[in-house]
């Protein structure tokens, strides 16, 4: 009697209905060993689909390249070569394989090799280091913090004003301060560019042709109009392009002609004229200069003969009232 039975194999095997045909003989007759297998038939985990995967990613591991010959794959894992295709399918499926000719394949996923294994744990140690150093500096941040409360409210530091003042608003004061004049520095000049290029475009399309005049009568309206007011910012500007126009006109004068062309280099008269001129401006008539620039010169002329302690050195050496000089 034939009786074709259908077995539905598990995930260890092919995923597919199997037929298989067996004789049982009438009667009790029976083989009884028809279940067990002959000493060179190969188990079914050994040919299961799973096995036979793993296998055939370690071949793909070992190719220097990625590219495996399915022929030669079938003969090392001494499988049918239809179970190579059932992986392939599915690895080419999801991306991870490509066909390099028909019976080539190449890995695309990430290399399977030691490589990765190394970099990974490269990777594990330097975030290590990493989460280290920054418990080291968060310690190092708790002992400063600790260190500077200490020293700020300890008695002996109270004579020093610097200590008592708000240097973190004064700090943010000087940001703002700064970001300010970027601000208006940028906007002046970009409306000066602005009127500039539309005041000489206008001047060439009424005459039809370019002139220099444009140039100098279209700067002269618009430096009147954007850099006219008198405040910090166009006054740095404005006296930053003086010093530059002088430069530029004594270089013109020698091309032209007009003033001879010195021997000897000039700018150590120059240098020498502008320091006794400003010196001398700033001991006799120091309300002629510049309120920063008077500042500046109180604190490094002025200022300089108070002393006090190192702290005038290190801190700020201003009069303090009271103290002995």
């Amino acid at each position: 009697m034939i009786v074709m039975v259908k077995r539905k194999l598990d995930l260890e095997t092919d995923h597919q209905y199997v037929a298989e045909t067996r004789q049982i003989p009438r009667g009790r007759g029976r083989v009884g060993e028809a279940g067990m297998k002959s000493p060179g038939e190969k188990s079914r985990y050994d040919t299961s689909l799973n096995l036979t995967t793993k296998r055939f990613l370690e071949l793909l591991a070992q190719s220097p390249d990625g590219v495996v010959d399915l022929n030669l794959a079938s003969q090392v894992l001494e499988v049918q070569k239809r179970r190579i295709y059932d992986i392939t399918n599915v690895l080419e499926g999801i991306q991870l394989i490509t066909k390099k000719s028909k019976n080539n394949i190449q890995w695309l996923g990430s290399r399977l090799d030691g490589v990765s294994g190394a970099r990974y744990q490269a990777l594990v140690k330097e975030v290590s280091d990493l989460g280290e150093t920054e418990q080291r500096l968060d310690e190092l941040i708790t002992k400063c913090n600790l260190q500077l409360k200490l020293l700020t409210e300890d008695p002996q530091n109270k004579k020093y004003p610097s200590l008592k003042e708000p240097v973190c608003k004064h700090l943010r004061d000087k940001v703002k301060a700064i970001a300010q004049a970027t601000y208006t520095h940028s906007r002046n000049l970009a409306c000066f560019v602005f009127t500039y290029k539309g005041l000489q475009t206008l001047q060439q399309r009424l005459q039809g042709k370019a002139c220099q005049s444009h140039s100098f009568l279209a700067a002269c309206l618009g430096g009147w109009l954007v850099f006219g007011e008198n405040n910090n910012i166009n006054s740095q500007i404005n006296m930053y392009l003086l010093s530059r126009i002088l430069f530029g006109l004594s270089r013109l004068a020698v091309e032209k002609g007009y003033i001879p062309q010195p021997k000897k280099d000039p700018f150590p008269l120059f240098a020498a004229l502008v320091w006794g001129i400003v010196l001398w401006l700033f001991e006799y008539h120091p309300h002629t200069l510049q309120p920063s620039l008077q500042s500046s010169m109180s604190y490094l002329y002025h200022d300089s003969n108070v002393w006090h302690d190192i702290s005038d050195f290190l801190v700020y050496n201003k009069h303090r009232a009271g103290a002995q000089k």
